[in-house]
């Protein structure tokens, strides 16, 4: 029974195809604005999720009280990371994060002329970075690539910048005409999704020998600095005790309590979206576009059911037929939801053509970058397949139950019931031939 359902599906696809293809093209262009807004949504709900221990990981900031002003802020003293430890059994680990965003000059020692300047993601990190995070390092032993000064770990891309198809591990680089380093791993591309985007990592151990980060061992104390740090803790339940005994750490002896600098860990899953310390204005945003792609794939179905129905009349004929052949209106809805599904699988199947070949240029205009790695990821292909489902059980429904819902009788003799229809009545629906016209009288006679 599919099998025909399919075939009269195609056959009606086939002699209908100006018909088919603006009810395809229309219902394909709402599920590709669909597809836009879920994939960012998911996007953004995605950043540091995926590290081995984000449940675990905490970025440190602090609310800090200069006179009259107060002022949060998320960087750190140099020593904050090796006290709290210290200090706190709960924490396990850590590690610190320096991103210099001046323009950094880079040059190849061994292959004269090349040259860059990296104006982002240029990072100074401690030596267990790539332990801590699960950035994938590619080239290189994570415990030992940034355990000396003027070490350097480049992506991907940035080792093939300098080197091209050379390998990269033991070249040099010289760091603004004067600091050379030396290449000692290489890191697959960072994706998206994170909020520590890099380029270059260069052993924060480095620093102090640069006359211009001497700054960097000045404060003793836990305090607010220039440096971003990241706790991993025992339990994620402890992140509340571990913030009390960093407030108790920067006690400055005879301050009084109203003075005190108080700190908070946030989760790293969350350092995306409340970036501005509480601020939930992205959360609502993200809570406004899943209504908005709703909303616009709600008005692509009308559209394609409206398009279905209004065919009603030229369908009419072949429903009374086939009802007086014996067709129950179970199995008369079972053809149109065939042909609803396959209308809607190559309606998918063009939107998502079109949101491939668009995806590029509308996160362009946003100024964001999505992997194409992450439209595998489960969760999208969950989401996408969900749509595909919703598009199916609703842009049949509807069709399938008004056309099967035609009483033979009415249909044979060029009347539609306005019970069945409320679309349709005596007029606009053409008479049909004397045969059919008999067909009708003898099954009312019969009847």
């Amino acid at each position: 029974m599919l099998i025909d359902h399919l075939r009269s599906a195609l056959r009606t696809l086939r002699r209908n195809p100006f018909y088919s293809l603006i009810s395809i093209g229309c219902l394909a262009i709402g599920i590709a604005v669909s597809m836009t807004i879920l994939l960012y949504v998911l996007h953004e709900h995605s950043y540091d999720k995926w590290q081995a221990n984000a449940k675990r990981i905490f970025s440190v900031a602090g609310t800090f009280k200069f006179g009259d002003a107060v002022f949060n802020m998320e960087r750190m003293s140099y020593p904050t990371g090796p006290m709290v430890k210290q200090a706190d059994d709960d924490v396990e680990s850590f590690v610190r994060v320096y991103e210099d965003s001046r323009p950094m000059n880079m040059e190849s020692r061994m292959i004269p002329g090349v040259a860059f300047t990296e104006k982002n993601n240029f990072l100074f990190a401690d030596s267990n970075f790539f332990r801590f995070f699960s950035f994938r390092l590619l080239k290189g032993d994570p415990v030992r690539v940034l355990d000396r000064p003027k070490t350097v770990v480049l992506t991907e891309r940035t080792a093939r910048k300098y080197f091209g198809k050379k390998e990269p591990v033991g070249q040099m680089l010289r760091l603004n005409g004067r600091d050379d380093l030396e290449v000692t791993g290489v890191a697959a591309d960072p994706p998206s999704n994170t909020s520590i985007p890099f380029d270059v990592v260069v052993s924060l151990s480095s620093m102090p020998a640069m006359p211009e980060y001497k700054w960097i061992e000045n404060p003793v104390s836990v305090q607010g600095g220039m440096i971003r740090t990241w706790l991993l803790l025992k339990n994620a339940g402890a992140a509340d005790r571990v913030a009390r005994t960093l407030d108790r750490l920067s006690i400055v002896p005879g301050q009084p309590e109203k003075d005190r600098d108080h700190y908070f860990l946030s989760a790293i899953g969350d350092v995306h979206l409340h970036n501005n310390f509480g601020d939930s204005s992205n959360i609502r945003y993200l809570q406004f576009f899943p209504l908005v792609a709703g909303l616009v794939l709600l008005l692509a179905l009308i559209n394609y059911m409206s398009l279905a129905t209004a065919r009603a009349s030229v369908r009419a004929k072949e429903v009374g037929v086939r009802k007086v052949l014996g067709a129950g209106r179970s199995r008369i809805a079972g053809q149109f939801y065939t042909e609803s599904a396959v209308y809607a699988l190559l309606s998918f199947a063009l939107g998502t053509l079109l949101f491939l070949l668009l995806r590029s240029t509308f996160f362009g205009l946003l100024q964001m970058k999505i992997d194409s790695a992450f439209l595998l990821d489960p969760l999208v292909l969950a989401a996408f397949g969900g749509l595909l489902v919703v598009v199916i059980v609703l842009s049949g429904s509807y069709p399938s139950l008004v056309l099967s819902a035609f009483k033979p009788v009415m249909v044979l003799y060029g009347k539609l019931s306005p019970a069945t229809w409320s679309g349709a009545g005596a007029e606009g629906v053409h008479l049909f031939t004397v045969r059919d016209l008999s067909i009708a009288g003898a099954l009312q006679y019969h009847h």
